[in-house]
């Protein structure tokens, strides 16, 4: 990538909630704070209802069984936020999966429709890695930082579509070297 670029006109995995690419609600390539490498991609909110940044990576279809593994790395800014959500779905906007709120004191919280499912903590001002671990036969859904799980839930909704990166008000943050699997189910027949 180079910086300034939008990063859903650049690359053919990444879209917006509205589909337009290119524009305020793409996000740009930057230079200022990457975890590895010399790129990363920065989320401002300058809308009281957040936004206008909102980035889309779809995984492909709608998974309902098999395993699913998401990683990123983050850096929330001091005093600030960070949000994101997993959507069940498509199209997007149907059904949230997870919504996925770092506050600005360093509480991370996972909530699906309205309901809590995980609470923990994060360090802000430095970058960390978080992992998704998603057993979507068994509704087994694990959440890890830095390598060390910080629990593990059923989810409300037990289904996954696409990523969604949004900031909300008063939201600054930092996404780097992001990757997914999805291994699909199958079954072994008996002789």
């Amino acid at each position: 990538y180079t910086t300034g670029q939008y990063i859903g006109t650049v690359s053919p995995q990444w879209t917006t909630w509205s589909g337009a690419t290119g524009g305020t609600e793409d996000v740009q390539v930057s230079t200022t704070n990457p975890n590895s490498g010399i790129h990363s991609i920065y989320f401002a909110s300058t809308a009281a209802n957040g936004g206008p940044q909102d980035v889309v990576l779809p995984f492909g279809g709608v998974n309902t069984r098999g395993t699913f593994n998401y990683k990123m790395s983050m850096f929330v800014n001091a005093n600030k936020g960070a949000y994101f959500n997993f959507q069940a779905v498509n199209p997007i906007g149907t059904t949230w999966a997870l919504d996925v709120t770092f506050d600005n004191t360093g509480t991370v919280e996972m909530t699906s429709s309205g309901s809590l499912m995980l609470s923990t903590s994060y360090s802000t001002g430095v970058w960390f890695d978080i992992e998704f671990d998603v057993d979507l036969n068994t509704n087994t859904w694990e959440f890890f930082i830095d390598g060390v799980s910080q629990g593990i839930f059923q989810n409300g909704v037990n289904s996954i579509a696409s990523l969604d990166l949004f900031p909300l008000q008063n939201h600054q943050f930092y996404v780097d070297d992001v990757e997914y699997t999805y291994t699909a189910y199958t079954t072994t027949a008996l002789d």
